[in-house]
Formats: structure tokens, sequence, C-alpha cells
């Protein structure tokens, strides 16, 4: 997935999807705007950004706002798609939704591609 990329790690996926979301909320992405969502400096995420941004999945124009390349929208897709399968499933196996949402965040880093899949063929039944 990564096509000659470095690989995504945990905070990486972090990170790309937090910017999905927030793209989808605001249309503009800032760093303020992930430091607060993230709750750390603007250092902090201006330095990830860049990292995100010579790694090929982040983009940042010379306004300073922050999109996602094509691999770095896919990426936080399937990230939110796996939130979301996880999520369900925990709930409806009877996990408490505050629970359910942080094992969901744990999982989705963790879970293998074929795991996944098995688990969405499953819940659809």
């Amino acid at each position: 997935m990564n096509g000659g990329h470095v690989k995504v790690g945990r905070v990486w996926e972090d990170y790309v999807k937090l910017i999905y979301q927030l793209q989808q909320k605001n249309g503009v992405v800032t760093n303020q705007e992930i430091a607060e969502a993230f709750g750390v400096k603007k250092s902090t995420t201006s330095e990830a950004v860049t990292r995100l941004v010579k790694a090929g999945y982040v983009t940042r124009n010379s306004k300073h706002e922050i999109g996602l390349t094509p691999e770095g929208e896919a990426i936080a897709k399937e990230m939110c798609e796996h939130t979301s399968l996880l999520l369900t499933f925990l709930q409806s196996i009877g996990v408490s939704e505050t629970v359910a949402e942080e094992d969901a965040c744990i999982l989705e880093h963790t879970m293998s591609r074929e795991s996944f899949q098995q688990l969405k063929m499953y819940m659809m039944g």
C-alpha cells in the first residue's frame, strides 16, 4: 500500500486519520487544529506533518493548510473503516461505548488485513 514510501506506523496513522476527519468537517486543516485535537504543542504537530509530507502522505501549501495525498487519503479511509467496524462489533457483543472506542483505536493499528477482512465478512452476515 505504501508504494515505495516509508511504512506508516501507529502515530502516523493517527495523524493521517485525524487530518482526514478534520478535512471532512472543516475543509481546511491547520497545525493548530491538529495540536488541539491531540493535546500537544504546535511544534510537535509541525514536525510530524513535515515528516508525513516527506513520506508522501500529506501536503502543505504556502498558506500552511494541510491536506492528504491520494495515498494518505487511502490510509485514512482504511483506518476509519477499521475503527467503525471494530466499534460496531465490540458494541454488538456488549462492550460499553467508552471501552469499545478505546479498544477500537488500539485494535485498528494491530489487526492484520486478513483478520479485518474476515471480521468484515462475518459482520456483513
